[in-house]
């Protein structure tokens, strides 16, 4: 209602003091409304009154922007959130890469260090490497092969521990025999230069009696 009299004011065909009488006209032939004043018609808003002529027709110009700058703008962020994600999908890939590159590294350091015989710095570096990457295989193989090789040479440790013990005991065992057969030796011949001087005293006496 409000556009049709406005496009008749501007084309001359309709004067602002026949405004009322057009809205009442218009309000009963469009919408069956009987206006009782000019409050509920044509000065029911601001616009008019407010100097705010043609300005309804652009809500439907704004109904029809609105759309076009929408599709537009969501055209271009979805590109850019596409942008943004592959962006961040790579970045996070190359990380991986670099992560996985560095294991790879550390994996070969450690096992290099196997080879010179520094397992426990191996052990060390593989089980910091496994903390931040538990599922890592190579990794794990690896210290799975140290831990054999360590309960291993713990096994031989202790095979050798009770071989040296079990030698040093038979080596003492036979210490203190020999001791004491060399006390019984000592003991015997103490025993039998005893024997012999007792044998030549008596005999010496024997003889100092005869001539006697």
């Amino acid at each position: 209602v409000r556009y049709e009299i406005e496009k008749k004011v501007i084309a001359g065909e309709l004067t602002v003091a026949e405004i009322p009488a057009e809205w009442k006209r218009l309000y009963k032939e469009y919408l069956g409304v009987d206006v009782r004043n000019d409050r509920e018609g044509c000065l029911q808003d601001s616009h008019w009154s407010g100097g705010s002529v043609g300005y309804f027709p652009s809500y439907a110009l704004g109904s029809a922007y609105g759309p076009q700058m929408l599709a537009k703008m969501e055209e271009e962020l979805q590109a850019k959130l596409e942008a943004e994600l592959t962006a961040k999908l790579e970045a996070e890939e190359q990380r991986k890469a670099r992560i996985q590159e560095n294991a790879e590294k550390t994996v070969v350091e450690a096992r290099n260090l196997c080879a010179k015989g520094d397992i426990d710095t191996a052990e060390k570096m593989l089980a910091d490497l496994l903390a931040e990457m538990p599922d890592f295989r190579s990794a794990q193989y690896l210290m799975q092969e140290i831990q054999d090789v360590k309960a291993w040479e713990k096994e031989k440790a202790e095979k050798e521990r009770a071989e040296k013990a079990a030698r040093e005991k038979a080596e003492a065992e036979a210490r203190a025999k020999a001791e004491a057969r060399e006390k019984e030796r000592l003991k015997a011949e103490l025993r039998a230069k005893t024997e012999a001087k007792v044998r030549a005293e008596m005999e010496a006496e024997r003889k100092a009696k005869q001539e006697a």
